[in-house]
């Protein structure tokens, strides 16, 4: 992802090393040391996100501050609002991959389709509660309608509709001025319009419960799953301690992938994964260990993969995950007018391959290559991505790479749980069979 350069660009990555000793020091039995790591840690994010709001303030162009906004959203970076609310009125959109937006598992969904993001709203909706009250000012003191209703839906997206109603009653009651009270009346018409247009299509009642849930029709219980999603019945979100049958049934399930062309099976899977993990339900790694060992796709395996690496205590190194992000944006373009340039520079996409050939993980650099494989760039790309993938992919052992690609299926013979085209990519690129063990 751009971003990822970006903050390449503003310092971060050339911390690593410094990093991994505060890291380290944080475990310290030494009280004194663990604090000032933490302050040394706290210094270092605050010189990052300085320089991500000085190119908000700089000459560089509107996809460069796009990518600026993206990072300091992740950061939620509070010091940031008052940047971000002056950039809302001449937001740029940017176009973002289904792997950057929903995940890796989603490509084989959305393959290389772009979507439309408002980096600057998605930043102030990450950033949460500390943007509520610049939201409300900007409501109350705008005449623009469309800025208006922007901040309305940030506030709807952050707190949901009750709270948000809420905060625009108790403004127009504390407000007498004639114009404001006319912009928060119509902000709250906005607010009514916004929540009717979130649930005028469901087609579901959602229980109160979900204690039967696994006794429900399949396909019911896919809408429900669905709606969760969508997040927009008030009161119902995805991710709440209250789905643990929900998030049980799903792993049992497979995502509902029995529903013919269910293209959020996958999708599905990987969310149950993610929130067994934050809730802690390590009951439920009998059902996940089941996806690792007969996995549908490569993303089905990652997730697993990452799942027990991480219960185990061995959590995939954050530069090895790098090194791959590059090398997945080894073949992508930056379009800026009639200017065409490429996101991954020639000593970024050098470096990324290096590391990954002295990476001592070769278990999870094989997993990540082979997730990397089968994919290219996008609309346009080149195959500079995948050629230096296919580099280091060479320089794994044969026989573990079959290994990995292997799986029993339970009538004896063999599964890939990878696409046809990625298992061709991948025998072009080793030469010989994958039924063969031979090197």
């Amino acid at each position: 992802m751009a971003c990822v350069f970006l903050l390449a660009a503003c310092g971060a990555r050339g911390e690593d090393v410094s990093q991994t000793n505060l890291m380290e020091t944080l475990v310290s039995t030494n009280s004194y040391a663990r604090l000032s790591a933490v302050k040394e840690l706290e210094a270092q994010r605050g010189q990052v996100v300085g320089k991500l709001m000085a190119i908000l303030d700089s000459t560089n162009s509107d996809d460069v501050k796009m990518d600026a906004v993206m990072v300091l959203g992740a950061y939620r970076a509070e010091e940031a609002i008052p940047f971000l609310m002056d950039h809302l009125d001449r937001e740029t959109k940017a176009y973002l991959s289904a792997a950057d937006i929903y995940g890796a598992q989603m490509m084989n969904v959305w393959g290389n389709n772009e979507f439309e993001v408002e980096p600057v709203s998605g930043a102030l909706c990450q950033i949460g509660l500390p943007a509520i009250r610049a939201l409300l000012s900007r409501i109350e003191e705008t005449d623009d309608a469309k800025i208006a209703r922007k901040c309305v839906q940030i506030c709807y997206n952050i707190e949901g509709p009750e709270m948000t109603k809420i905060r625009l009653e108790d403004l127009l009651t504390m407000n007498d001025e004639k114009r404001k009270r006319a912009r928060i009346e119509s902000a709250l018409a906005d607010e009514e319009e916004i929540v009717a247009s979130r649930t005028k299509n469901y087609t579901i009642a959602i229980p109160t419960n979900f204690d039967n849930f696994a006794k429900l029709p399949i396909t019911n219980k896919n809408a429900i799953v669905w709606e969760l999603h969508d997040g927009g019945m008030p009161g119902y979100w995805w991710g709440l301690p209250n789905q643990k049958r929900i998030c049980r049934d799903l792993l049992l399930n497979d995502g509902y992938s029995s529903i013919t062309n269910n293209p959020n099976a996958a999708n599905w899977t990987v969310d149950a994964i993610d929130m067994a993990e934050k809730q802690g339900w390590t009951d439920l790694n009998p059902l996940i260990e089941k996806i690792y060992e007969k996995p549908r796709s490569i993303w089905l395996f990652e997730r697993a993969f990452r799942y027990f690496r991480t219960q185990s205590g061995k959590p995939i190194s954050t530069n090895l995950l790098a090194a791959v992000e590059t090398l997945r944006s080894g073949g992508q373009y930056r379009y800026s007018q009639n200017d065409k340039q490429l996101i991954v520079s020639d000593e970024q996409l050098a470096a990324a391959k290096k590391l990954l050939l002295q990476e001592p993980d070769k278990e999870a650099v094989l997993v990540y290559l082979l997730e990397n494989a089968g994919g290219n760039g996008g609309k346009g790309a080149s195959d500079r991505g995948r050629k230096a993938v296919a580099d280091v992919l060479g320089s794994l052992d044969r026989a573990a790479v079959i290994q990995q690609l292997r799986q029993d299926a339970p009538s004896g013979g063999r599964k890939f749980y990878l696409e046809q085209s990625y298992l061709e990519w991948v025998t072009n690129n080793l030469g010989n069979s994958l039924e063969s063990g031979n090197h």
